[in-house]
């Protein structure tokens, strides 16, 4: 059984490659692609697979990303969980520097949604003007991003990025609520005011206590 998720899995990523390389949807139409994650996203499965010819690919393509040339926002959450967070966990397993390399380009690039009064993040980040918006968030959002950036912190020596995603727990626990330890799902990152009163572990919230 274990064969042939292996062999579905590289007849899987031999189709991706072929129509689809360096993309995560392919339009059918113009055959042009758009985003670049799934390379990402796929890295610890095959290390973890013993795939290590079709790592070395995923490794080939993000080596050319540039994550400075986004022609979209980046959002924090799912770029912190999906890119830092997958780059990270493929270095730890390889040890392959270029991975570093790029989760610190990418975790550089999400500290700029840090810079609020605050130090709740934004929700949105501008890599090509290195600006952020997005005043209004959810906890999951802004307390999901931790482990990520303690762990940039562990591999690079550098203590920034942990005391900027610390703080944000920090800030966390200082809410006053009617039920100690809980926190309402929806704030504002500017004031820190919050949106409501309700909590909630599953969406928009559920993550945040999954990191505690």
């Amino acid at each position: 059984r274990r064969d042939a998720v292996r062999m579905t899995t590289q007849r899987a990523w031999r189709a991706y490659m072929k129509y689809a390389a360096g993309f995560d949807e392919l339009r059918p139409l113009s055959r042009l692609g758009t985003n670049n994650v799934t390379p990402i996203d796929v890295l610890d499965t095959f290390w973890m697979m013993d795939l290590k010819y079709e790592f070395k690919e995923a490794v080939d393509i993000i080596r050319n990303i540039d994550f400075h040339k986004a022609t979209n926002e980046l959002s924090f959450f799912e770029t912190g969980i999906r890119v830092l967070g997958g780059l990270l966990s493929a270095y730890e397993l390889s040890s392959e520097p270029i991975l570093l390399k790029k989760a610190v380009e990418i975790g550089d690039i999400l500290l700029v949604a840090f810079n609020t009064p605050t130090g709740l993040p934004l929700s949105r980040v501008d890599p090509r003007s290195m600006t952020a918006n997005g005043k209004s968030v959810v906890l999951a959002e802004i307390g999901s991003n931790q482990m990520e950036f303690a762990k940039l912190t562990e591999f690079t020596g550098d203590n920034k990025y942990r005391e900027k995603s610390q703080k944000v727990i920090e800030y966390l626990s200082r809410v006053e609520t009617d039920a100690p330890g809980l926190v309402p799902v929806f704030m504002d990152s500017i004031s820190g005011k919050l949106g409501s009163n309700f909590v909630t572990f599953g969406a928009l919230g559920d993550s945040y206590y999954e990191y505690l």
